[in-house]
């Protein structure tokens, strides 16, 4: 309960007038915007945004497991904060970008083995 309280509320509005912004920033503006939100002193008491920051591709602090833990974290401690809706959205998008990824290279693996049965197959005049 002592760390929810030191977890800044912003309002839905706040907090999904922030994502907007970030996601539809430019690249040089996310930048900038990620090296103005890292260098504030008070990012350390700002983790939804942050975590929200470090989701979005575009920018150097771009990590989307840390962003992933971040948010999970923040929503489990507190789970019906102000900012929920727009963090389990982002969880959620961040959840389903990490299963694309990973189904991707499953199909990329399979497509390798078939081309190497192929070449296989070649090489033993088939």
């Amino acid at each position: 309960m002592l760390l929810a309280a030191c977890v800044p509320q912003y309002s839905n509005r706040d907090t999904l007038q922030f994502m907007t912004q970030v996601m539809s920033a430019d690249l040089q503006t996310r930048e900038q915007l990620w090296t103005q939100i890292s260098a504030e002193p008070q990012s350390l008491e700002d983790p939804v945004r942050v975590a929200l920051m470090q989701s979005v591709p575009g920018h150097s602090g771009y990590d989307p497991a840390v962003a992933q833990t971040q948010l999970q974290e923040l929503l489990d401690l507190s789970p019906e904060g102000e900012s929920t809706p727009v963090m389990r959205l982002r969880l959620a998008e961040l959840k389903e970008s990490a299963d694309c990824r990973n189904g991707l290279a499953r199909a990329k693996r399979r497509l390798e083995k078939v081309v190497d049965i192929e070449r296989k197959l070649k090489s033993n005049g088939h």
